[in-house]
């Protein structure tokens, strides 16, 4: 019974997403750092920190419609060391 149950949620969980990678769209890729400034790491060495890595994609075909979407990560600390 449970077996069936699951068997039936990803029937239609791959159902439902098999068109995703079909619908892609190509897109130029572009990066850029905000901000930042270098600090000694304690060992004569130094470390760029509180900068903000900026990625955007743009369509190749271009934009097609008036608003972006703007994704702001944070609060996982990616790269920090304690």
């Amino acid at each position: 019974m449970q077996f069936s149950i699951l068997a039936a949620i990803v029937a239609a969980t791959i159902g439902k997403y098999s068109n995703a990678v079909r619908s892609e769209i190509p897109a130029t890729r572009s990066f850029f750092y905000v901000g930042g400034r270098y600090d000694d790491d304690g060992d004569g060495g130094h470390v760029f920190r509180d900068q903000m890595y900026v990625e955007k994609l743009t369509p190749v075909k271009g934009a097609w419609k008036d608003t972006p979407i703007v994704m702001i990560h944070g609060m996982a600390q990616t790269g920090t060391v304690s």
